[in-house]
């Protein structure tokens, strides 16, 4: 097998799906293209439930050792702590993060197993595209996935994350290199 250029490709993927001029190649480069961008989104998803996840169990966790240490609480703010954290709510909440997981990995496993078979035609021009697509849908889905991150953990959170000293108040981005040439990023 080797890399070939040609335009004339029968049955890409399932019976039907042929390319005989660079349109067709051009039009399934595009299709290709998206395909990789959703997968690269599908990978950002499922970090960004994991990360959600984890959250809600530590301020749990934080909230049962502040009840431990004895700090006034409102009446009405214990029976919500006390209804959220019930053995039953608890497991149903876990079963329905892992489910929501459990089914962005089977999508991300499908789409990544496609566009292995779309790499395995040995079309440059699809692989190509599938390259492009997952520059394309990671400069896409890191910025949402940090935006929403900030949700989770702010910048006076993030592991490293420290304001430039402009006096401005100024935050350098999210993973961003400082004037004094350290990575101030935290990894996900």
């Amino acid at each position: 097998m080797f890399f070939t250029t040609v335009t004339e490709l029968t049955n890409i993927l399932f019976k039907g799906w042929n390319t005989h001029t660079w349109k067709d190649v051009c039009t399934s480069a595009i299709i290709i293209c998206a395909l990789t961008i959703i997968f690269e989104g599908l990978k950002a998803g499922k970090s960004y439930v994991k990360l959600r996840q984890q959250k809600r169990h530590e301020v749990a966790k934080e909230e049962d050792q502040n009840n431990e240490f004895g700090l006034e609480i409102t009446s009405m703010r214990a029976e919500l702590i006390a209804a959220s954290s019930s053995g039953a709510e608890e497991i149903k909440i876990k079963r329905f993060f892992f489910l929501c997981e459990s089914l962005i990995h089977m999508f991300n496993a499908v789409f990544g197993y496609i566009l292995m078979l779309l790499v395995m035609t040995y079309s440059v021009w699809f692989i190509v595209a599938v390259v492009v697509g997952s520059a394309a849908g990671y400069f896409i889905s890191h910025p949402v996935l940090e935006h929403l991150t900030a949700e989770f953990f702010p910048p006076e959170d993030r592991q490293g994350d420290h304001s430039s000293g402009k006096g401005d108040g100024h935050q350098e981005g999210f993973g961003s290199i400082s004037t004094t040439g350290t990575n101030q990023g935290a990894v996900l």
